[in-house]
C-alpha cells in the first residue's frame, strides 16, 4: 500500500508542477502560478474553471488567498476545498460564474 500511497503523491506533485509551469507560461496574456500557505495556484488565462488548477496540500489552506489569486485572473470564484479520500487534501471546486 505505502508503494501505490507514495506513486501516488509523485504523481500529484508533478501535475502540480506541470500546472503551475502552464501558468507562469502564460503571464502575459492573464495566466500566473501562485503558492500560498497549503495550496499551490495556477491560472492559465482561460476563464473556465477546468483550464485553472489548485493544488491543496493542508487542510489549513489559504482557500481566501486563492478566491484573490483567481478573481484577480479572472477566474470564476472558488468555493472550497473538497478533500480526496481518506481525509487526505486534494482540488478544489469552483462557484459557478
Amino acid at each position: 500500500m505505502r508503494l501505490v500511497e507514495s506513486f501516488a503523491y509523485r504523481v500529484r506533485t508533478a501535475h502540480g508542477d506541470a500546472c503551475q509551469a502552464q501558468g507562469r507560461m502564460r503571464m502575459g496574456r492573464g495566466g500566473g502560478a501562485r503558492e500560498l500557505r497549503g495550496i499551490r495556484l495556477s491560472a492559465s488565462g482561460i476563464a473556465h474553471p477546468q483550464w485553472n488548477n489548485g493544488d491543496v496540500t493542508a487542510a489549513d489552506a489559504d482557500i481566501e488567498g486563492a478566491r484573490v489569486f483567481f478573481a484577480a485572473n479572472g477566474v470564476p470564484g472558488v468555493c472550497a476545498f473538497r478533500r480526496a479520500c481518506h481525509g487526505r487534501t486534494g482540488g478544489f471546486c469552483f462557484a459557478s460564474a
